[in-house]
C-alpha cells in the first residue's frame, strides 16, 4: 500500500482525455498500455478518471490502495448497467470478452481480471500477485522490454516500437535576440556572447527577468550600441562618493559597460566580484585596465554585478514585472520610462523563446524518467510523516514528523545538549550566549528564556570541573594505588581522572604507600589544586587514604 506521492497521473495513449493515477515504475507502464489496448480493441474509454489509486477502500487489501488497479468503464455502454456481479458474457458481450481474454494472454499473466473472482467484478483490472517484489522484477522488466513500446502502447496488433520523433527544429538564438531587442541580426550576432554571459551571471532564469534585463540594458546602452559614455568623464574628477581619490580617476573610471559602471570604487568592487566568478584573471582587473570594461566580451559583466550585488532586489522586482521600481533602481529616477516600457513589451511578447538565450527551451528543465522518479522519491521521504524510533516514545504515539522535521528536531536537541555541556564546563562564549537567551523578552520565546535561566542556575551550583591530578612517576609503583583510587571514586562527581604527566621535582618518592598518598594529597593541595580542590574531592581523597593505609603494614610493600 502506498501514499498518493508514490503515484503519478498519466494520460492514456490514444485516449488523452483519460488520466490514471498509477503507482510509478512497472505498474504504470503495464496498466497504461493495457488501458490503451482496452480503448482501442474492447471499447472506447469514457471516464476521465478510471479510479486507479484511491485513499480508502472497503476491502483492506484492495490494489486500489497501492495504485495497481483500475476500473475501466465501470458502467456499461447503456450508462446504467453496473459491471459488478454479472456473468462475463453479460458484462462484456461477445466478442468483447473474447478480446479481453486475448489481451490477458498477451500480457503473460502480469494482469488479473476481476471477472474471474467469485464476485465477478468485470470492470476491475489489476497487477497480478506474481508481479510484486524483487523476486519478480527481472521477469516483469523483460516483459516490458519485449511488449511495451516507448510511446506507451503495447505491441498487441501494432508491432514493435515506432520510429523516434524528428528532432526539434534548430533555433537561431541570434534571431531571438534580434526580435527581442529590435537590433539587426548582425548586431545580435555580435553582442550575443556578452548578452548570454550577462543574463546568466545576472541570474535571469525566467522570461520576466530576461525581458526586464534586455529592456533596461537596451535603453541604458542606446540599443546595445554604447559600452562607454560619450562624455570624457572629467566631471567625475575628485568625486569621493565614487572613490575617485587620485588625479585622473574621473576620466580613467568613466561610465562603461552596457549599464555605465562609474568610479574607482565601483570598478574595484566589480573586479573582485568578476574575479570570484572566474570571469577575469585578477581581482583588480578593471582597476588596472579600465578600458577593457567597454569591450563587448565584458559588456555584460557590469550589468550582472549591478543587477545582483549593487541592487540585489532587481530580480525579485522583475519577477513581479515592476518596471517602474526597477527603472528607479537603475536610473535613480524615471528617465526614458516609455522607451523602457516599449522594449520590455517587445521582449515579453516572445515568451518562452527568450529562454533560448540562457540555453533552455522551456521554463522547467527536462528530466529523464529516472531523475523524475528519484526527485519524487526524495519528495515523499521529506514530506511523509514517520514514527519515532526512540526507546522512550509514548505508547501508541504513531507518526510524529517528516524526515525534514526530524532533522530539525535533531539539530535542536543536539544543540541543547552541546550548549548544556559547554556551559557546565564554564565555556565563556556559551555562557554569554545563554545569558542573551535568558534575557530575551520576546513573548514567543519565554519558554526558551526560562530554560536558559535554569541551565545558568544549574551550572552556577555545580561542583568544580573534572580534576586532572597526574600520575606519580618518580620511582613509585603506583599501579595498585591508581586502580584503588579509581574504584573508590567511581561514583563521585566529578570523577578524578589520572593522566600520565611528569611528576614535580619534590613529589614524594619514599615511605610507605599510605605515607606517600598523604604526601601526595599535601602536594596536590599546595601545588596543583589549591584553588580547584572542592571539599567533596578532598574528603574523597582522605577516605581513600584511610582505606589504603591499613593495607600497607610493610614499609617496603609495593602496593
Amino acid at each position: 500500500m502506498v501514499d498518493q506521492g508514490s503515484c503519478r497521473w498519466v494520460r492514456i495513449p490514444g485516449a488523452e482525455h483519460v488520466s490514471l493515477q498509477i503507482r510509478e515504475g512497472q505498474p504504470e507502464k503495464i496498466l497504461r498500455a493495457f488501458a490503451a489496448d482496452f480503448h482501442a480493441y474492447v471499447e472506447p474509454l469514457r471516464d476521465a478518471d478510471s479510479a486507479c489509486w484511491t485513499a480508502t477502500n472497503s476491502v483492506a487489501s484492495s490494489n486500489h490502495l497501492s495504485g495497481t488497479a483500475m476500473d475501466l468503464n465501470w458502467n456499461g455502454p447503456d450508462g446504467r448497467t453496473f459491471r459488478l456481479g454479472l456473468p462475463e458474457e453479460r458484462a462484456f458481450p461477445p466478442p468483447k470478452n473474447k478480446v479481453m481474454r486475448e489481451l490477458l494472454a498477451f500480457y503473460e499473466g502480469t494482469l488479473f481480471w476481476g471477472a474471474d473472482w467469485s464476485i465477478r467484478d468485470s470492470m476491475h483490472v489489476q497487477c497480478s500477485g506474481n508481479t510484486y517484489g524483487s523476486a519478480n522484477f527481472e521477469r516483469v522488466e523483460d516483459f516490458i522490454r519485449r511488449k511495451i513500446r516507448p510511446d506507451g502502447f503495447s505491441t498487441y496488433k501494432r508491432g514493435g516500437a515506432p520510429a523516434p520523433p524528428p528532432p526539434p527544429p534548430q533555433v537561431d538564438v541570434a534571431d531571438v535576440l534580434a526580435r527581442a531587442t529590435g537590433v539587426t541580426i548582425g548586431k545580435a550576432r555580435e553582442i550575443l556572447p556578452g548578452v548570454i554571459n550577462g543574463l546568466r551571471e545576472s541570474q535571469c532564469s525566467n522570461v520576466n527577468r530576461i525581458a526586464m534585463w534586455l529592456a533596461q540594458m537596451g535603453h541604458e546602452s542606446a540599443g546595445f550600441n554604447a559600452t562607454e559614455e560619450y562624455a570624457s568623464g572629467a566631471a567625475y574628477e575628485g568625486r569621493r562618493d565614487l572613490g575617485n581619490t587620485q588625479p585622473g580617476d574621473g576620466v580613467r573610471f568613466k561610465g562603461r559597460s552596457w549599464i555605465q559602471v562609474t568610479g574607482r570604487s565601483n570598478y574595484t568592487q566589480l573586479s573582485k566580484w568578476a574575479h570570484s566568478k572566474g570571469a577575469v584573471p585578477t581581482p583588480t582587473f578593471f582597476v588596472d585596465e579600465p578600458a577593457k570594461l567597454a569591450q563587448i566580451q565584458y559588456a555584460g559583466l557590469g550589468p550582472a554585478w549591478y543587477w545582483t550585488v549593487a541592487r540585489p532586489d532587481i530580480n525579485t522586482l522583475s519577477d513581479r514585472r515592476d518596471l517602474l521600481t526597477v527603472t528607479k533602481r537603475i536610473n535613480g529616477g524615471t528617465n526614458g520610462l516609455q522607451d523602457r516600457q516599449n522594449r520590455y513589451n517587445r521582449a515579453l511578447a516572445l515568451g518562452d523563446q527568450l529562454l533560448t538565450l540562457i540555453g533552455s527551451s522551456s521554463g522547467d528543465d527536462e528530466l529523464t524518467p529516472e531523475q523524475d522518479q528519484m526527485l519524487r522519491a526524495i519528495f515523499r521521504e521529506q514530506t511523509q510523516k514517520h514514527p519515532s524510533r526512540s526507546a522512550l516514545r509514548k505508547p501508541g504515539e504513531g507518526v510524529v514528523d517528516t524526515w525534514a522535521g526530524m532533522d530539525l528536531n535533531m539539530d535542536g536537541n543536539m544543540h541543547f545538549v552541546a550548549t548544556f555541556l559547554r556551559a557546565w564546563l564554564g565555556h565563556p562564549k556559551t555562557l554569554a550566549e545563554l545569558r542573551e537567551v535568558a534575557d530575551n523578552t520576546d513573548p514567543a520565546r519565554q519558554d526558551d528564556a526560562q530554560l536558559a535561566q535554569a541551565i545558568l542556575a544549574t551550572t552556577a551550583e555545580k561542583p568544580k570541573p573534572v580534576m586532572n591530578v597526574g600520575t606519580i612517576t618518580s620511582g613509585v609503583d603506583t599501579t595498585a594505588v591508581v586502580e584503588a583510587v579509581r574504584s573508590a571514586v567511581a561514583e563521585a562527581e566529578p570523577k578524578i581522572i589520572y593522566t600520565a604527566e611528569p611528576a614535580p621535582a619534590d613529589f614524594p618518592t619514599a615511605g610507605s604507600t599510605g605515607q606517600r598518598i598523604g604526601q601526595l594529597v599535601d602536594a596536590v593541595e599546595q601545588m596543583r589544586l589549591s584553588e580547584r580542590l572542592s571539599p567533596q574531592e578532598a574528603a574523597t581523597l582522605k577516605a581513600v587514604i584511610s582505606i589504603l593505609e591499613p593495607q600497607t603494614k610493610d614499609e617496603g610493600a609495593q602496593q
